[in-house]
């Protein structure tokens, strides 16, 4: 289950997006992928390195790259690294499962092709608020207690 993810973004090469998630960011989102993909690049050809975070005063950006694709997430700065990683893992094997490589290399730039995947990407505070929400909208009371 995801419990600490804030933000998600799931790149193509040259930073084009193919998805994104956004709770805590005001932010282009193409903007966002282009520094992402040109940091990335920039450290495997020029420093022959791999870079797999950056932070801001605010969060911890990851980074994690599977099958020609990165996976950009951003953490609290308080989240664990291998909590953090986790969550990232999971959540590209699970986009990895439901599109396959024929998809994501056909891809026509539609970004609604990806939009199932929001509910792949939820929160457990999101799917208690969901849940919350239903019992609300039906009229049904979390317990049943006389006063």
């Amino acid at each position: 289950m995801i419990k600490h993810l804030q933000d998600l973004w799931i790149l193509k090469e040259y930073g084009l997006i193919l998805f994104s998630k956004i709770i805590h960011h005001n932010t282009d989102d193409q903007c966002l992928g282009g520094l992402t993909s040109a940091l990335y690049s920039f450290a495997q050809t020029g420093l022959q390195e791999t870079l797999l975070r950056f932070t801001t005063n605010k969060f911890e950006y990851k980074i994690l790259e599977k099958r020609d694709l990165l996976f950009v997430a951003t953490f609290s700065t308080k989240t664990k690294e291998k909590v953090a990683l986790y969550e990232l893992n999971h959540i590209a094997e699970k986009f990895c499962k439901l599109y396959p490589i024929q998809m994501i290399e056909n891809w026509n730039h539609d970004m609604h092709k990806f939009d199932k995947f929001e509910q792949e990407v939820k929160t457990r505070n999101e799917l208690l608020g969901e849940k919350i929400d239903q019992l609300w909208d039906h009229g049904q009371t979390l317990c049943s207690c006389h006063v």
